[in-house]
């Protein structure tokens, strides 16, 4: 059995944390421009099953954090913002290259610093409450931190991440002994990476965590949406066959994207196929293929 379902759900949070939300208001609108990048039906849904109880923008700090709550059963989750193209993410950035740890890194200080002081001193938000913590990119490395830094973190998911040490080794594992800082526990910890394309800032540094490798497509490989539209449909894979393992449903979508068309030509547009071997499965022969990436998003959401 896999944890496809988790994966997705925690995906999607992770995509969630770019969206802005003034007055902690979730909008569609919000949740669907360039920057967060989900569909209609992905959004409706979304806020459907989440809202948001606190936010701390992108700021100064460098940092962009958001903390949902389940509107199933109040369960608070602590997504953090990847990477932005900014002088603070940079600085971020590249002590992660260096291999310097998380306390010295400004945005996870920043991070740390609002969850004690504000949020956790907020009944409404995270006081005496545990939580769930994501992110992508080098949000998820934060999410490791924090998740090392609280007892209260009980699990960590970290999607597309970089790990510690960076390029130049153990430097990081040193350097905190010396200083008597304590290492990242990696328990409860599940590192989710896109198996195709490469990515920089995913492969700096030892990899932490249980990792997961999901079959996605080459293009943009290291973005969120493009891990949150493989999960998706995987999801609605393991939903028809709940049996199923993560290397099943990996080889089910490699073995679509090398397939060729009744003319011969490729098939590269591997989710879209993966959806349309569903729909042949459960409705027959159609020639109403899943021909666009949007259509496809509206697709599995719908199939979910």
């Amino acid at each position: 059995m896999s944890n496809i379902n988790d994966y997705f759900a925690q995906s999607e949070l992770a995509q969630a944390a770019y969206g802005t939300f003034p007055s902690n208001v979730m909008t569609a609108t919000e949740l669907t421009n360039d920057v967060v990048g989900m569909s209609s039906n992905q959004a409706n849904e979304f806020i459907s099953k989440w809202q948001v109880v606190a936010q701390s923008p992108y700021s100064i700090t460098g940092f962009s954090a958001t903390v949902f709550e389940s509107r199933e059963d109040g369960a608070k989750y602590l997504a953090i913002r990847g990477t932005e193209l900014s002088a603070n993410d940079v600085v971020s950035s590249t002590l992660l290259a260096l291999g310097w740890p998380s306390n010295f890194n400004p945005q996870f200080l920043a991070l740390k610093s609002q969850i004690e002081n504000v949020w956790m001193q907020d009944p409404a938000v995270l006081q005496n409450q545990n939580f769930v913590v994501t992110g992508h990119s080098l949000g998820g490395h934060l999410a490791a931190a924090i998740k090392s830094s609280f007892p209260q973190a009980t699990q960590g998911y970290l999607f597309n991440a970089p790990g510690v040490g960076g390029i130049l080794g153990n430097v990081a594992d040193s350097l905190a002994s010396v200083l008597g800082l304590g290492n990242i526990s990696t328990d409860n910890l599940w590192n989710v990476r896109s198996s195709e394309g490469i990515s920089f800032v995913a492969g700096l540094g030892y990899q932490l965590g249980t990792a997961t490798s999901i079959q996605t497509e080459a293009t943009n490989s290291h973005g969120i949406s493009t891990l949150v539209d493989a999960l998706a449909v995987q999801a609605v894979y393991a939903k028809l066959v709940p049996s199923i393992s993560e290397t099943q449903l990996n080889s089910i979508l490699d073995a679509l994207g090398s397939l060729n068309d009744s003319t011969s030509a490729p098939i590269n547009k591997t989710l879209e196929s993966a959806l349309d071997a569903l729909r042949f499965i459960a409705l027959g022969p159609s020639d109403a293929k899943t021909d666009t990436r949007a259509k496809m998003k509206n697709e599995w959401r719908l199939a979910a």
